[in-house]
């Protein structure tokens, strides 16, 4: 059965801009721990800092022309972010293995639970760890 709905066209604006912005997150990334600290890495990481960002423009933008009713809220959560939800708790348990088996400083059951609820950050900077 054919469709009479019309098919959408790829906005090449769009791809480039998401082009841009993983293109900024590499460069971050690379210059923070690859170059010496000096004026050459600092102008890096501030160009490379652009792409998050982007990324939230980008996404906002891509959000604008949608109806937000019941059945697109309960679609969403079931579909985008039940998943979502459910890999970050999947990780943490395995990054909780990972830290005893692999890691110098093993986390805490404390930081897992706090990690997982939302109620703390991974403890690596705040003491947390033994």
């Amino acid at each position: 059965m054919v469709s009479s709905l019309p098919k959408k066209q790829r906005d090449h604006a769009l791809d480039t801009i998401r082009i841009i912005a993983i293109l900024d997150i590499v460069i971050c990334h690379i210059a923070a721990g690859s170059f010496p600290a000096g004026i050459v890495q600092q102008i890096l990481v501030a160009l490379g800092s652009l792409g998050v960002p982007l990324f939230v423009m980008l996404t906002g933008y891509l959000m604008l022309d949608r109806t937000y009713d019941a059945t697109y809220i309960r679609r969403f959560l079931k579909r985008n972010l039940l998943p979502l939800f459910v890999s970050l708790e999947v990780w943490n348990v395995v990054w909780f293995f990972l830290s005893h088996f692999i890691g110098d400083t093993p986390m805490r059951i404390s930081t897992l639970i706090k990690v997982a609820t939302f109620t703390g950050d991974s403890g690596r900077d705040s003491g947390s760890y033994p």
